[in-house]
C-alpha cells in the first residue's frame, strides 16, 4: 500500500491510499489522517464515517475518506464521482462496517460528485445523489438541523461544510457521512500542519442533534 503527502498550497496532508484495486485489504501507513479510495488525489473534501454500524476496531484514518481530483489533474479540474456501496471498494467497507450493515448497503447506494457544468454551488462544490430507490439517503444541513431532506434518485442535492448524509437511521445500526470542506481546514490554519488541523476539525464536528435521538427516527431492523 502507498501513503501520500500531497501539498495543496503549502500545507501537506497524509493519507492512506489504495493503489491495488477495490478488492485488496488495506494496510494504513503510520501517521495516516484519512483514507483515499481513489488513489492519489488533491484533497477537496473529507467524509467522516459515523454511526453505530461501524466496527469498533475501525481506526480513525479508516473513518475518514479523503477525495478530490487526481493528483496530476490541472487546477480546478472536477473530481471523479465517489460512489458509496458494497460494490465499490468492497474490502474496505467489509473492514469498516459491521456485517449486517455492510449487507444492507446497496451495491451502489449514494454518489458524491462535482456539480454539472454551468451549475453554481456554494461552499464545498459537492453534490450528493441517491442511487438506491429502496433506501434513499437523507441530508441534514448541520449539527443543529432537526429536519432531514430526502434525496430522491435522480436529484442532486448540494452539500455544505458540516452537512450530514444519512444512509441508515436505525438506533443500533446507524450510518452517516459528514462532509468536511478541505478549504475550511486550510483557510484558518495557514502555517500549521494541516494533518493535525484535519484531525482536530474531524474530532470537533458533532453529529446532528436529531441523530442523537435515533429511536425517534427509526427502529427495528436496518432501515
Amino acid at each position: 500500500k502507498a501513503g501520500g503527502a500531497h501539498e495543496r498550497g503549502s500545507l501537506p496532508v497524509v493519507w492512506e491510499c489504495d493503489d491495488f484495486g477495490a478488492m485488496e485489504p488495506y494496510a494504513p501507513p503510520a501517521g495516516s489522517v484519512c483514507t483515499s479510495l481513489a488513489g492519489h488525489v488533491t484533497p477537496h473534501f473529507i467524509l467522516l464515517i459515523g454511526g453505530k454500524g461501524l466496527r469498533p476496531e475501525a481506526t480513525e484514518s479508516r473513518r475518514r475518506i479523503v477525495h478530490g481530483p487526481p493528483q496530476q489533474a490541472p487546477l480546478g479540474a472536477p473530481f471523479v464521482p465517489l460512489v458509496i456501496g458494497r460494490g465499490h471498494s468492497t474490502r474496505f467497507w467489509q473492514e469498516v462496517l459491521r456485517e449486517d450493515v455492510f449487507q444492507a448497503l446497496s451495491r451502489e447506494h449514494v454518489v458524491f460528485e462535482s456539480p454539472c457544468e454551468g451549475v453554481a454551488v456554494d461552499g464545498a462544490g459537492v453534490v450528493v445523489r441517491s442511487l438506491s430507490a429502496k433506501r434513499p439517503a437523507r441530508v441534514y444541513a448541520g449539527p443543529d438541523d432537526d429536519c432531514a431532506i430526502p434525496v430522491p434518485v435522480g436529484k442532486a442535492l448540494p452539500l455544505q461544510h458540516g452537512g450530514v448524509v444519512v444512509i441508515f437511521a436505525n438506533a443500533e445500526a446507524s450510518l452517516w457521512f459528514t462532509l468536511v470542506d478541505f478549504e475550511a481546514i486550510q483557510a484558518p490554519n495557514t502555517g500549521r500542519d494541516v494533518g493535525e488541523a484535519a484531525r482536530q476539525m474531524c474530532a470537533d464536528i458533532a453529529a446532528p442533534k436529531a441523530l442523537c435521538r435515533l429511536p425517534h427516527l427509526a427502529g427495528g431492523a436496518v432501515a
